[in-house]
């Protein structure tokens, strides 16, 4: 009811305020006379309904029911608590009720701020104790650090930390010939350039530094040897080995030939008849 005159109103509705009741109440306030204050945990800080008092958006992180005016359970977190620690703190401890952290660490074979993922190849408080390299696949209790399977070759225990005496016995015959062998390299290496420094000094001084004149060396010596080869192989005819052959004389005259000669009455001079007497040309 309002005045008859006037209009003023003799009571305001919840959530409203004035002479005339058409102002709502003030930030933070609601309810009768805008008389009850919000609680403040609204989300993203958001003022209540200034009718209910309800938060619309929802409430804060950390906060839940009606009006947001209450801490979440133990083991929640979040807006509205919706979401659950991961149970993974170190000692039981309780995670933060607003982001879900566990403020005092991880308990062995978790990490992460949230202590909510497993270790991968360690183990220990926060997964801070690698796996062993000696694991197959480097992969162990995520709690103990046991290896998951079997050791490498050469060790063994619950770690693959202990190497086995046959191993000890490989790597020194190992060390051994990898010794043996840098001391062969380190002599053959010591011999090649002492080859190749002594020929250079040879070259130097027997040929002044000139390539060409130590080409010419070599390549006349072997011209010198094929020659001399050559000239022993050869023989000169001597013409006292030949008897059928006859000395001619200087001083002989020859008789020409002519086409219509009859050769068989030709006649050589100085020589015998009898010895050639059927020679025809």
């Amino acid at each position: 009811m309002c005045h008859i005159q006037y209009g003023a109103c003799f009571a305001c509705m919840t959530g409203w305020m004035g002479t005339f009741c058409n102002k709502t109440c003030r930030e933070s306030w609601y309810g009768v006379n805008c008389s009850q204050h919000c609680k403040g945990h609204c989300r993203d800080g958001v003022t209540c309904n200034h009718v209910t008092g309800l938060c619309v958006r929802g409430c804060a992180p950390g906060w839940t029911a009606f009006n947001c005016d209450k801490e979440c359970a133990d083991g929640t977190y979040g807006y509205d608590c919706v979401n659950n620690c991961s149970g993974h703190c170190l000692n039981g401890s309780l995670c933060n009720k607003q982001t879900g952290h566990c403020g005092k660490g991880c308990e062995p074979g978790y990490n992460k701020s949230d202590c909510s993922r497993e270790c991968v190849k360690s183990y220990g408080e926060n997964c801070k104790h690698p796996c062993s390299q000696h694991c197959i696949n480097q992969t162990c209790d995520r709690f103990t650090g046991k290896c998951s399977s079997w050791c490498h070759e050469g060790f063994y225990g619950e770690k693959c930390t202990k190497e086995s005496q046959q191993r000890n016995q490989y790597a020194e015959n190992v060390t051994a010939w990898i010794a043996a062998f840098s001391i062969v390299l380190f002599i053959v290496v010591l011999l090649i350039t002492g080859g190749i420094l002594f020929f250079w000094i040879f070259y130097k001084r027997l040929f002044h530094g000139d390539i060409r004149l130590c080409w010419k060396s070599l390549f006349r010596s072997n011209t010198k040897s094929s020659t001399t080869t050559d000239k022993a192989d050869y023989k000169e005819p001597s013409p006292n080995t030949n008897t059928n052959y006859q000395e001619l004389n200087p001083n002989t005259v020859y008789q020409e030939l002519n086409p219509n000669t009859i050769y068989e009455a030709l006649k050589l001079p100085n020589v015998d008849e009898n010895e050639y007497q059927n020679t025809t040309l």
